[in-house]
């Protein structure tokens, strides 16, 4: 009897024990990180990874990625994770993949998509469910202006509106006067076409030419360079790129048009000129960033590139690279403004209107439309030793959409850095 009481009065103060440790942990739970509490941010990003423009995705990827490291690839406690698409620059692919990303993936927000048309393809997509997209290319003037969405970012650049005419203005301003345009047979070709001709021909030049290659599909250039009126053009103006670049500046020489100036902007990127060799030595450009900038944003981003990816891939850095790293600290930037909360997307909005900062090309801002201001450049190809890289001539700027036709002259100024 004694030994069955013991066993009884043992239990119960186990039994007690059990109870008292069990409510102290209910009333004092443990603390718990805030980074294991807090969601993660999904940022998704959607462009070509294949085709024509395969190079041009990977290397804007690259730049985001070096934006997202700089703030550890975390804000405010939230972790962010970086969800990629390939929409092999196809409208369609970019419907399907953004409507995965946005359904499927929950993403906060959205990096990209590459292509004008492919932007207008999601645009009422975007609007519809608030999604805040920040591209890194697609340059279709429309979106920030009749098209415009408070939804849409874009710190690369404007074509028609913006770029364009200013490559109009000071190829008028350098002495041509007769031009052939020879550009991708898209809606950004044709929308650069559209500003070039509009500025030139009101400033007093013509467009006697104009000549639209199929993107991607065209290997010989030789019948479209048979076009070319050689007894008329004074220089050859060319919105090429990816690797239809590569082939045309090679045969351009190959083919023995070097007689003719040639001039171009993302055609003898930094991605492209090892490649190009000798046959870009020359070439003249404008556009808003060169390799060869001597600002405390761009060395330290070269640097900074050069430790993440290595010197190989530092030579071929280029300006998409930099829209990847614009597009991404302008996310970063935003979202820090709000302390991480990317599911507020009124107040993301407005933090992101606000944001400035030092780019790798020069001090970056948006207008009122989220369209990017920015300086431009004149550039020629030259070889610096073993490397070929362009040499900056001259700056100019700032550069609003809608510069020209308000009938804004854009001073010359200091090249940021020196030349």
């Amino acid at each position: 009897m004694k030994k069955d009481r013991s066993i009884f009065v043992a239990f119960a103060i186990s039994f007690v024990l059990a109870l008292f440790i069990f409510s102290l942990k209910t009333a004092c739970p443990q603390s718990i990180p805030v980074s294991q509490t807090k969601s993660p941010i999904k940022i998704g990003w959607v462009g070509p990874l294949t085709g024509v423009m395969a190079q041009g995705g990977a290397a804007s990827i690259r730049g985001s990625k070096l934006a997202f490291k700089e703030a550890n690839w975390e804000v405010a406690g939230r972790k962010v994770e970086l969800i990629i698409e390939d929409d092999a620059l196809s409208p369609g692919i970019t419907v399907t993949k953004v409507k995965k990303l946005l359904f499927d993936d929950k993403i906060n927000l959205l990096i990209g998509p590459w292509m004008g048309a492919s932007g207008l393809a999601i645009r009422d997509l975007i609007d519809a469910n608030k999604l805040i997209t920040v591209t890194n290319m697609c340059s279709l003037a429309t979106l920030t202006q009749d098209k415009f969405t408070p939804y849409f970012f874009r710190p690369s650049f404007n074509d028609s509106g913006q770029a364009a005419p200013f490559d109009g203005w000071l190829t008028h301003h350098l002495g041509y006067r007769n031009i052939t345009c020879i550009s991708p047979d898209t809606a950004y070709g044709r929308s650069c076409v559209l500003g070039f001709k509009n500025a030139f021909e009101k400033l007093g030049g013509k467009v006697i030419q104009e000549i639209y290659p199929p993107q991607g599909s065209t290997m010989d250039y030789a019948p479209y360079l048979a076009k070319v009126d050689m007894s008329k053009t004074d220089l050859l103006f060319s919105w090429l790129t990816g690797s239809d670049a590569l082939r045309f500046v090679k045969q351009y020489s190959e083919y023995g048009y070097k007689k003719i100036p040639l001039n171009g902007s993302n055609m003898i990127g930094e991605t492209y000129l090892p490649e190009e060799g000798d046959a870009a030595v020359g070439i003249y450009g404008i556009l808003h960033y060169s390799q060869a900038l001597k600002t405390p944003g761009n060395q330290k981003f070269l640097k900074d590139y050069a430790n993440e990816y290595g010197g190989d891939l530092t030579k071929q850095v280029c300006s998409f690279d930099v829209h990847g790293y614009e597009a991404a600290k302008l996310i970063v930037s935003g979202l820090q403004a709000v302390k991480g909360k990317a599911e507020d997307s009124g107040a993301l909005i407005k933090a992101l209107e606000k944001v400035q900062f030092e780019s790798p090309r020069g001090p970056h801002k948006l207008d009122e439309h989220h369209n990017v201001v920015y300086l431009n450049y004149l550039f020629r190809v030259e070889r610096v030793g073993d490397k070929y890289q362009n040499t900056v001539l001259k700056a100019f700027g700032p550069i609003y959409q809608g510069w020209f036709d308000a009938g804004y002259q854009p001073p010359e100024v200091p090249v940021p850095g020196g030349k």
